[in-house]
């Protein structure tokens, strides 16, 4: 039986972009750093405890093998917030899940479509199931080969 689940995406790209002038007063990817998010994601969940926020950040150094302490903090300060998961897209590599306070933590899920064809690219995909428990994680290996994402 399908149930409907409330969901709110906190996303933000916390790297500087390329290519993008930042105009406060038009519209643009958001930029918000995870403080302003922690704020943010606190105040909406006061007003809507039941709805889950998944906080999903563009962050972290390239090709770096693992999570700095400034991400570490910056994710438990989300989920101090009130945030039930963090998703982080890049950097290029896969970092291992991480739990905090029994809440998920996705640091790096790697590339799943990108242009690099460097053998061995590896790209994480993860299912969150939404239940009355909480959020459960499975998890999916996924092997790009030439910049296509192939299931392991």
């Amino acid at each position: 039986l399908f149930r409907s689940v409330r969901l709110a995406l906190f996303a933000s790209v916390t790297l500087p972009l390329e290519n993008f002038a930042y105009l406060p007063d038009s519209v643009g990817v958001c930029q918000a750093q995870p403080a302003q998010m922690a704020v943010a994601i606190a105040e909406y969940k006061k007003q809507n405890p039941a709805v889950y926020a998944i906080a999903v950040l563009h962050w972290g150094m390239e090709f770096a093998g693992q999570p700095t302490a400034s991400q570490r903090i910056a994710a438990h300060a989300l989920i101090d917030a009130g945030d039930d998961a963090v998703l982080g897209p890049p950097p290029h590599v896969v970092h291992r899940h991480a739990l905090y306070k029994g809440k998920h933590i996705y640091y790096s899920l790697g590339n799943f479509v990108f242009d690099q064809k460097a053998p061995g690219e590896k790209a994480l995909l993860v299912k969150l199931n939404f239940g009355k428990a909480g959020i459960t994680a499975t998890e999916h290996s996924i092997e790009i080969d030439k910049c296509t994402p192939m299931p392991e």
